[in-house]
């Protein structure tokens, strides 16, 4: 299969193609049933850089039987990827304390464009009115504190949440 090679082939580095290139195989990957294992590796490439992903290149539609429209639980094992990744990198030794003190730098910020990402796709499909509040919550909690310089998009997707729900229960459409 094509998709399947052109995973194979592609260099295991960091950065050697676009995070939306690789979302976008994953995407197809995950349409067309390519072998899991596959999907694992390709998962963990989007990890290493997850903090170059955009909202729309997370916007990936549930292939599997799920009622949710877009594939949150994918979206939280990325997140998972990319945490274990920045773990990772922050314990490697460093042979000099200004490399040492530049990573770090770049870890905080990394994590902090993660978090505005991970707060606006679940603002995003916090609108799905079959998001269980346990997937929402989980992925809300995924990232450490320290990640979120402000916790404004963590209330807005909250907020989001909360009307659709309200909405929900006094039978209003929420379209």
């Amino acid at each position: 299969m094509v998709i399947e090679s052109l995973i194979s082939i592609i260099p295991p580095q960091k950065d050697c193609v676009s995070c939306s290139f690789l979302l976008r195989l994953l995407r197809m990957a995950n349409m067309l049933k390519v072998a899991p294992a596959l999907i694992t590796d390709l998962e963990k490439r989007v990890g290493m850089q997850f903090e170059q992903a955009t909202l729309s290149d997370l916007l990936i539609p549930c292939y599997e039987k799920s009622e949710t429209i877009y594939d949150v639980d994918l979206v939280q094992r990325l997140l998972e990827h990319f945490l274990v990744q920045e773990q990772t990198e922050g314990y490697s030794p460093s042979r000099q304390s200004f490399s040492e003190h530049k990573h770090a730098g770049s870890n905080l910020n990394a994590k902090a464009r993660v978090a505005r990402l991970v707060d606006s796709y679940l603002t995003e499909v916090s609108r799905d009115r079959n998001l269980s509040l346990t997937k929402f919550q989980v992925l809300a909690e995924a990232l450490p504190e320290s990640a979120r310089v402000s916790d404004d998009g963590l209330y807005r997707a909250i907020d989001s949440y909360l009307k659709l729900e309200f909405l929900i229960k006094h039978g209003h459409s929420s379209d």
